[in-house]
């Protein structure tokens, strides 16, 4: 919900070196081993020119650094060559029913479709084993996303935390979760790409998203938009038990389906009687103008000037540039209800 930038160059020529060569083995092993169940034809597509001098690496770099659009038209064109007749609409029937043993014709005819190659590519691919169970990698990637508040809810620091210990080794003590946009149980292809890794919270992540089903036509990407304030509106409201919060959107669009499948309206409710009521009374307790007259006044103070920037910081906690909103959690549910009340 919230925008990630786009890295540079060099940071996904990293990631790609130190990826690319174990992914690569693990597809060898796994056709030897007979765990992939493809053809040597299927493999091929992944592999040009696979078994030759001339094997062509291109396929796994692209599936490891292409941007979203371009990954998601990558992957479909992929996967129509592996499964035939692979088609996503049928994927919501999948996800119901691939736990299932007493399933309808038309259900065991999808399950079996998907299944065994669905799983034998999440196995080769190996999130676990070579990113969430590698502690090294997973903190790079976390450092390299450049974002300290969870990028689909905003209310928790998402920072990677690590110290250097005894004989210069790094002490890895925290990180965000990294989670799959496109569910890696549905697409294993990209299970390692850059840009399929979203840093958030746990509740986001495990609690709320689980394995739901995404794509670029129904949801917001955070690698795609366009501006950093995302195009929802966070309103105050009192009910009979208190002041609560509700997320103006457009029905229907792809914020609406976000917002409800993270189920973000629900979460935010609870900030209703702590952060919004503190404003609320902040506004109560103080004449129209004094955030200006403060701003004016601090400004000058004799042991150095502040931004605006700077004291809005000091009173809120919060971040005042929708530009940097990722910066510090509940950024956006600050500014919209201040803004609401006129205070800003």
């Amino acid at each position: 919900m919230w925008k990630l930038n786009i890295v540079g160059s060099s940071v996904l020529e990293q990631y790609a070196k130190d990826m690319l060569p174990g992914l690569k083995a693990r597809i060898k092993n796994g056709v030897k081993s007979g765990l992939f169940t493809l053809c040597p034809n299927d493999i091929k597509v992944l592999i040009p020119n696979y078994g030759t001098p001339s094997e062509d690496d291109s396929v796994l770099l692209s599936l490891l650094t292409l941007e979203p659009k371009e990954l998601e038209t990558h992957c479909t064109n992929l996967m129509s060559t592996i499964i035939p007749g692979y088609d996503i609409n049928e994927f919501q029937i999948y996800l119901e029913n691939f736990k299932k043993t007493n399933l309808s014709g038309m259900e065991k005819g999808i399950v079996d479709k998907y299944k065994d190659k669905l799983t034998a590519l999440e196995n080769i691919f190996d999130y676990e084993g070579q990113i969430s169970h590698d502690a090294d990698r997973s903190y790079w990637l976390a450092r390299m996303k450049g974002t300290n508040a969870c990028t689909y809810c905003n209310r928790q620091y998402t920072f990677a935390i690590e110290k250097y210990a005894s004989g210069n080794k790094m002490e890895h003590i925290a990180r965000p979760e990294l989670d799959h946009w496109f569910c890696k149980q549905l697409f294993p292809l990209m299970s390692l790409s850059f840009y399929n890794l979203i840093p958030c919270c746990h509740i986001c992540n495990s609690s709320v998203k689980g394995n739901s089903f995404f794509t670029l036509s129904t949801h917001v990407h955070p690698y795609l938009q366009q501006k950093s304030n995302p195009k929802i509106h966070f309103q105050q409201k009192l009910t009979s038990t208190g002041w609560s919060v509700v997320i103006n959107r457009a029905k229907g669009s792809r914020e609406d389906n976000t917002v409800k499948d993270f189920k973000l309206e629900e979460i935010y409710k609870y900030h209703g009687p702590l952060e919004v009521k503190d404003l609320i009374e902040f506004n109560r307790s103080f004449s129209p103008g004094y955030l200006k007259r403060l701003y004016e006044n601090v400004l000058k103070d004799a042991y150095g000037k502040k931004s605006q920037a700077d004291v809005y910081r000091m009173l809120f906690g919060t971040e005042p540039n929708p530009n940097d909103f990722g910066v510090r959690p509940l950024s956006k549910l600050k500014y919209d209800i201040l803004k609401n009340m006129k205070v800003i």
